[in-house]
């Protein structure tokens, strides 16, 4: 159902993650640990169990009484609607990553097919819940689109 319009998303949220600089391990000035296992860190989800599992329906509701009294009434058309969250969320990546950045030029190059999946596949309240919340430093577009895509289905 989402499958061109969020393969765009994903590549755009591995646009936006930040280089954690030089590696502990290699690189001019920096050795390799001394012993296997020295000066390795632990990291992932360290919490076991399925109980552990965000509950995203929980969370959609929670975003669904937060903006839904900011939502534009009437609704706009689903073409305008999707229109104003690419906007918007174009708009918060300039300001956040810059003008030149990877996450907005991406956005831009795949605008045209985003925005015919997003008018098939995607509610006008929750296009306008993205350009809500997005303008409000809410999230990341990705998470933004599936939240309220859960607040709002078609």
């Amino acid at each position: 159902m989402y499958r061109p319009f969020l393969l765009s998303l994903l590549t755009l949220a591995g646009a936006c993650a930040k280089d954690s600089g030089p590696s502990r391990t290699g690189g001019p000035g920096l050795s390799a640990p001394a012993k296997p296992g020295e000066g390795s860190i632990r990291v992932g989800n360290q919490v076991k169990g399925v109980e552990a599992q965000p509950d995203y329906d929980a969370e959609a509701e929670e975003i669904r009484r937060r903006v839904d009294g900011s939502l534009p009434q009437p609704l706009p058309s689903p073409k305008a609607a999707c229109n104003t969250m690419f906007d918007a969320a174009i708009s918060m990546y300039r300001r956040v990553d810059g003008d030149g950045a990877r996450s907005v030029t991406l956005l831009e190059a795949t605008r045209e097919d985003d925005q015919a999946a997003c008018e098939k596949e995607t509610s006008a309240a929750a296009a306008a819940c993205v350009a809500v919340l997005i303008t409000r430093d809410g999230g990341e577009f990705a998470w933004l689109l599936d939240q309220c895509s859960r607040a709002f289905p078609s």
